[in-house]
């Protein structure tokens, strides 16, 4: 008996000791299990959405303050305990939640209304089961996000709506211009036409005149010196019949005059005709630029000699040369001298002529001290019948044909070259021109 209550006392000792294991690994676990929830507790509450848990019957268990926020309540507590089934007002909520505890999972994204209704979100839930008698859901507030993509989706209604009406406006511009352009062409066509008939006109003007004109001319000169040789001699006697016939003898010189200045003016429009029909004959060699411009500066002194002007020449010791006209190179220079002198009231006119640095071109140069050219009318000094407004003091003198410099300019582009003027008001004028220098395989144009 002593033995057996013995052996029950050891029994009861062992198994006491197993308690006491048991009692400290449930303990152990229970510590550890406790540490688990705290982290979970600890991570769900720190999310950046609100997380809830609720039971099949929709109740809410738990829930993180995120989640309180979301739905407007002052804290968690106004949240657990409620019944989403039954309290949520919202249709769509509800049968959202009655689908994941009959499926075990749902997905809700639309507005939502708080229950006190005095938030509006926007928000994407996703309801899923997480134990037989649980289901965890997850919301995410997604308000600026909408309101940012409904200010996208605006605007590219509205940037879409723009493109329409611009693509309407493009439209209807294009219809315009191509009648335009159409009404363009007709016009164009028509001032083709008109300009052919001018030209032909200007031609055949030019041909008629050019014949009783050189008659009037040679008659002027023939009556002007059988005047002076037959009847100046009866008059030296009588001072009234002297001064009438003095009378004659000017009005004479001025027929010449003003006929040799017409006789010019018809050479002009000839010259012009010729050149935009395609007609100019072109007698091209090879020249030196320098005997053209003394030959020019020869027969300008006269003029030069009346006005009082000198006429500065400056050439270089090696020749020059270029492929040319030597007639129309001759005409390009009488002209420049001529409007040089006409526009120069007192100082000097300089000619010259050299390489240019590049050794490719040749530069001739005219420079007078006249009045000068007002900026604004540099470049259009070189248009048809263009004529520069003068100064008071030379109102009196001749204009011209205003046709010389269109021709230059016509001349010196039909060899490649390049004709402009600078010039300062009040302080003359330079006219330049450009031509290439010819080389040994050269030839004449056709």
């Amino acid at each position: 008996m002593s033995e057996r209550l013995h052996r029950s006392y050891a029994d009861l000792d062992e198994k006491n000791v197993q308690l006491m294991q048991l009692l400290e690994e449930a303990a152990s676990n229970a510590e550890a299990l406790g540490e688990s929830e705290a982290r979970f507790r600890a991570i769900v509450d720190q999310a950046p959405v609100g997380i809830m848990l609720f039971d099949n019957d929709g109740a809410v268990i738990s829930t993180n303050q995120f989640f309180a926020d979301m739905m407007g309540a002052p804290g968690i507590e106004a949240i657990v305990g409620l019944n989403m089934l039954k309290d949520m007002p919202m249709e769509a909520v509800q049968r959202c939640v009655r689908q994941a505890i009959d499926a075990d999972e749902s997905r809700y994204e639309d507005y939502y209304t708080s229950v006190s209704g005095g938030k509006r979100l926007y928000i994407r839930a996703r309801l899923k089961r997480f134990t037989d008698k649980l289901l965890c859901g997850v919301f995410e507030d997604l308000s600026e996000q909408k309101l940012m993509l409904d200010a996208l989706a605006q605007s590219e209604a509205s940037l879409a709506e723009l493109n329409r009406g611009l693509e309407e406006t493009v439209e209807v511009r294009t219809r315009d211009l191509a009648l335009k352009a159409a009404e363009l062409e007709k016009a164009n066509e028509r001032l083709r036409e008109l300009d052919t008939l001018k030209t032909s006109f200007l031609s055949a003007v030019s041909h008629e005149l050019r014949t009783p004109l050189t008659s009037i001319l040679g008659f002027a000169k023939v009556t002007g010196k059988s005047f002076s040789k037959n009847f100046m001699a009866l008059d030296a006697c009588e001072d009234e019949l002297r001064e009438k016939g003095q009378i004659i003898e000017r009005n004479l010189r001025i027929i010449g005059s003003e006929g040799g200045r017409l006789s010019r003016l018809v050479n002009d429009l000839l010259d012009l005709a010729r050149i935009e029909s395609g007609r100019m004959s072109w007698n091209d060699s090879m020249l030196d630029p320098s005997e053209v411009i003394l030959q020019a500066a020869e027969a300008s002194s006269v003029d030069f000699e009346e006005s009082g002007v000198s006429l500065e020449v400056n050439l270089p010791d090696e020749s020059l040369p270029v492929w040319m006209d030597a007639d129309k190179l001759m005409q390009v220079v009488r002209n420049l001298l001529h409007n040089a002198v006409k526009f120069t009231g007192e100082g000097n006119v300089s000619i010259t002529l050299e390489a240019c640095p590049d050794d490719s071109q040749v530069e001739l140069r005219v420079e007078d001290t006249g009045a000068g050219i007002p900026e604004s009318e540099l470049e259009a000094v070189f248009e048809r019948f263009h004529q520069v407004e003068q100064a008071e003091s030379d109102k009196g003198k001749p204009q011209g044909s205003g046709l010389g410099l269109a021709i230059s300019r016509q001349i010196i582009e039909h060899y490649d070259g390049r004709i402009w003027v600078e010039s300062e008001e009040g302080r003359g004028a330079v006219f330049r021109i450009r031509l290439p220098l010819a080389g040994e395989s050269d030839h004449p144009r056709p």
